[in-house]
């Protein structure tokens, strides 16, 4: 079985989470993607939400897709969640699958600052999906990736192509993967939250009642 790892704060988890999933899943063609709430992430997040919540909230965001699991990896697990002690627990725990662990540009071109990334890299198959603050063409600049013909980075990047597998320096491969925009993010959630404006867009309706019924994400004094 072919399985993405889908890991982060998910602070909260919001509807592009659920599209950029949905999408990465039928072009790499797997089977499920696994969505891992981080339990302590090694750079802090403001306005963090307890473990507990944001867990409870990715399980009610995921809940009518049937490829679409939830693990509590991280939150189980004490101390700061490093994405290679999950990537190693789960290929220990699950050796019969393949693991593809899904990553922004924007992410993947700070790697390098990641616990044992070298390692890591070998674990599992890499996708990297298009940001709009990082452009494929800007990874070049990273000393892990070969020297690949920019042409066709700029053709991910406007679109044109829609993945391109790329080589890595110490050997190994990544995929690219250009997705359509999706214009949120859990700051623009937070942020809507706080200052009272409507979040029915942004959010599955399940998640919004549960954040508003748990009081999470309010401004001081609301």
């Amino acid at each position: 079985m072919n399985i993405g790892l889908f890991g982060g704060t998910f602070n909260p988890v919001h509807t592009c989470h659920l599209t950029v999933a949905d999408q990465v899943r039928q072009l790499m063609s797997l089977d499920r993607i696994l969505f891992i709430p981080a339990g302590v992430p090694p750079f802090k997040a403001a306005s963090l939400a307890p473990a507990a919540d944001r867990l409870e909230m990715v399980k009610l965001a995921v809940e009518p897709y049937p490829w679409a699991e939830v693990s509590t990896i991280e939150i189980d697990r004490q101390g700061t969640s490093y994405s290679i002690d999950t990537v190693t627990a789960l290929r220990r725990e699950r050796p019969e699958n393949a693991f593809y662990f899904l990553i922004g540009a924007d992410a993947f071109a700070d790697i390098v600052s990641w616990r044992d990334y070298r390692r890591l890299l070998t674990l599992c198959e890499f996708v990297v999906i298009n940001r709009p603050n990082r452009s494929f063409l800007s990874l070049r600049e990273l000393p892990l990736l070969s020297h690949e013909e920019p042409s066709r980075l700029q053709a991910l990047d406007r679109g044109e192509v829609t993945q391109e597998r790329v080589g890595l320096t110490a050997g190994g491969r990544i995929w690219l993967v250009y997705l359509p925009p999706c214009p949120v993010s859990s700051t623009q959630v937070r942020s809507a939250i706080q200052e009272g404006r409507p979040a029915e867009t942004l959010l599955p309706e399940s998640v919004r009642s549960y954040i508003l019924r748990q009081g999470l994400y309010r401004a001081v004094g609301r």
